[in-house]
């Protein structure tokens, strides 16, 4: 297959251009760039030395966005902000403070001068794009479009290392962003990516001419699916059953006529989880999901290494035990080399009590607000279906932060 940056370049500029037109597109920008990015480093040899193009790409995309609210769509987005997005500033400006008072100040600053740029386009700007229930109606149905590509591209365009799980790159490897030459791609972006659209297609509700999707969602879920069981991201896959299983009936049930509707989608659950088991041997290493195997590696690295974060935060000062660590002060050797992997328990150990309480304050805020969603939806389907997929998605999140990425990368 020849050099597909034509192909890259035409999907960035018809995003960006969508996202001018209709702010709601650059929210795929933000959730697929991870995913899209391993296929444009595999399948172009530009991206495949300067990766770091397709990130500010995805940036200036959600700049775009916020932009044209303002400028072309006469909003003012933080007139209506939540107090949840303030709440979230000041949790990560309090970050940025423990660099100060960090164990090791020059860990701290490195990690969060690397990754503001990305904390910026996602903390910051993408919350602007998304004021009102039909923003993320709009935005959720994009992501489907933009995620249903990018998984048939990472699906049929890349290939499998010989060590497993992670995304093969041929020839002289990829420079990373530590400008270390690799040859293969972290598989948890991908898998990631597969989650958010995998639940976008099973928990929405469609009306009009997006009813198309009704039927084209579970071709959609299959492809995430498969993307998933093939990255062996066996707690993406756990998160995204539980997410659905949970707050699939606020989808599904309410009015008169969503009896039909709920034992429909019932049934087709059940028949996509039928294929996906049936397909499972094809997609899936099935040695990696033993349960004893799950189990005994979760205990020797995730609750290992919170363990060393936790004790090392005890046994410092009051003052840490309130102002925490520092930001990245897991990445200290006294500490444990490395982040723990289990993001509230690195922000007690890093953030203290303090950082602590606003993480907490911030989980509450979000369900809150989501339930009040709830109660207003009324007998909409297409409203509840929103409010049920942000419900799903949130979960997700919530359940990967207890086995992945640190706090300043988990966007």
């Amino acid at each position: 297959m020849g050099d597909m940056l034509p192909v890259a370049m035409l999907l960035i500029a018809a995003l960006g251009l969508g996202s001018i037109m209709r702010p709601a597109w650059a929210l795929s920008a933000g959730i697929c760039v991870y995913a899209f990015e391993q296929w444009a480093q595999v399948n172009t040899t530009f991206f495949a030395q300067n990766s770091t193009y397709l990130n500010l790409f995805s940036g200036t995309i959600v700049l775009a966005a916020v932009l044209s609210s303002f400028i072309i769509h006469g909003r003012n987005p933080l007139r209506d902000l939540p107090p949840l997005v303030w709440m979230l500033s000041i949790l990560y400006i309090f970050t940025g403070l423990t660099c100060i008072w960090s164990i090791d100040s020059n860990i701290s600053w490195f990690f969060y001068k690397m990754y503001l740029p990305y904390n910026l386009s996602y903390v910051f700007l993408m919350p602007l794009i998304l004021t009102r229930t039909k923003d993320a109606q709009q935005a959720l149905l994009r992501l489907l479009i933009v995620g249903s590509i990018v998984s048939i591209l990472v699906l049929s365009q890349t290939q499998i290392h010989e060590w497993g799980r992670t995304i093969k790159v041929g020839g002289g490897g990829v420079q990373s962003q530590w400008g270390q030459e690799v040859h293969r791609l972290n598989p948890l972006a991908v898998a990631s990516m597969g989650g958010h659209v995998l639940i976008a297609a099973l928990m929405l509700n469609f009306k009009g001419v997006a009813r198309f999707w009704q039927i084209v969602r579970w071709g959609v879920a299959f492809v995430c699916l498969a993307v998933i069981l093939r990255s062996g991201s066996r707690g993406q896959l756990f998160a995204i059953v539980v997410s659905v299983v949970v707050f699939i009936w606020i989808s599904r049930s309410g009015s008169k006529t969503n009896l039909r509707m709920l034992l429909m989608g019932t049934v087709g659950l059940l028949l996509f989880f039928a294929v996906a088991s049936l397909s499972f041997g094809y997609f899936a290493d099935a040695g990696r999901w033993n349960l004893d195997l799950i189990g005994k590696d979760y205990s020797e690295t995730r609750v290992e290494m919170s363990k060393k974060v936790l004790m090392y935060w005890v046994s410092s000062s009051p003052v840490h035990w309130l102002l925490g660590l520092g930001s990245s002060a897991s990445f200290d050797h006294r500490v444990a080399g490395f982040y723990p992997h289990v993001v509230p328990v690195e922000i007690l150990g890093e953030l203290g009590v303090v950082g602590f309480v606003l993480f907490v304050s911030i989980n509450v805020m979000a369900w809150r607000s989501l339930y009040r969603m709830f109660v207003l939806t009324g007998d909409s389907p297409e409203e509840r279906g929103v409010v049920a997929c942000m419900a799903a998605l949130l979960l997700f999140e919530l359940l990967l932060l207890f086995k992945q990425g640190s706090f300043l990368d988990h966007h």
